[in-house]
């Protein structure tokens, strides 16, 4: 979407790679282009009631004039946006908002005792970091919250910024473990009986999402989601629960994979394929004498690359002391 010669990523420009900002963006740059208006398939945009509060709050801040009391919580939550160090609030709320948590526990956690007030969390998120249902729940699609996590481009290694580490362990390990890593005490009841659903599907759906793109995915894995699909619903059946309403999250779990089907297929394929080398290399070193003298098969399936590159190393000394 463009706005006086801007580009800004929505939701149905680009998914799941949107800005997290792109509503506080949108109100800013239409702040500034009163001429401006949605249309086409952004009229969504003019219809967003956060947008629209958010607009009005910016625009009494370039008039010189106190916003109306019902925005107020919009101060604070843009406060927290601009922030850049580390200690500071946004990167322990961004996080928090990857988990299953609803608002108002975030807002215990961190904000209790303090000015600022619970409707600031759900402020945060819809205008600057937007990774949650209308209704506060966790985003269904995991992939989403993959991205929020872990940028495109972005990588998992010794130089990775803090705050994304701290992201991704948020959503593939969900609340307790990163309220763990915070050294702050977590609830221990969250009040929400869809809160441990929630909090299972993100950290299944992570699991996934993880395997299918670093493809290591295998059939197998396949096969045992869908059997927990069937397993669930025939367990919702059994015990008189809505199946249609608890199966969901199973049934958007089944729609990302669904998007994700070509990649799914090829790393599937590419995982057995693998699982087979894998299998035939075991069974052919373990027929070896020498090597199996040397303790391969005892150090385990998972151990060979270690040990064939200690042998490596020790042949290669060997050929060097030779040459001397």
């Amino acid at each position: 979407m463009q706005i006086g010669g801007t580009t800004i990523y929505t939701p149905v420009d680009k998914w799941p790679g949107y800005d997290p900002a792109w509503r506080h963006l949108t109100a800013r740059l239409w702040v500034s282009h009163k001429d401006w208006s949605p249309s086409g398939k952004y009229r969504f945009v003019g219809e967003d009631k956060w947008i629209d509060e958010h607009r009005a709050y910016l625009r009494a801040l370039e008039d010189g004039i106190t916003p109306p009391d019902r925005l107020m919580y919009h101060a604070p939550a843009l406060e927290w946006f601009n922030e850049r160090n580390m200690k500071d609030a946004r990167f322990q709320i961004e996080p928090l908002l990857l988990t299953a948590v609803p608002y108002h526990i975030i807002w215990e956690d961190l904000c209790k005792g303090s000015w600022i007030t619970g409707p600031t969390i759900m402020i945060f998120e819809r205008l600057f970091f937007d990774c949650r249902e209308a209704d506060g729940r966790m985003v269904d699609a995991g992939l989403r919250r993959r991205w929020l996590a872990l940028p495109q481009n972005a990588v998992l290694d010794g130089g990775t910024p803090i705050d994304l580490v701290w992201k991704n362990l948020a959503h593939v390990l969900g609340y307790f473990a990163i309220m763990r890593e915070f050294g702050l005490p977590a609830h221990a009841d969250m009040g929400d009986p869809k809160f441990l659903e929630d909090h299972m599907l993100g950290v299944f759906q992570s699991k996934m999402v993880l395997n299918v793109l670093r493809n290591t995915v295998s059939n197998r894995d396949m096969a045992e989601f869908h059997v927990a699909v069937d397993n669930h619903k025939r367990l919702l059946y059994d015990t008189g629960g809505s199946v249609d309403a608890a199966g969901e999250a199973n049934e958007a779990m089944g729609d990302l994979l669904g998007k994700l089907a070509p990649v799914v297929l090829a790393a599937t394929q590419s995982r057995d394929k693998q699982l087979a080398q894998d299998k035939a290399f075991i069974s052919k070193v373990g027929s070896d004498p020498v090597v199996r003298q040397q303790g391969l098969i005892e150090a385990g399936a998972q151990e060979k690359g270690k040990v064939l590159d200690e042998l490596l190393e020790v042949r290669m000394a060997a050929q060097q002391a030779e040459l001397k």
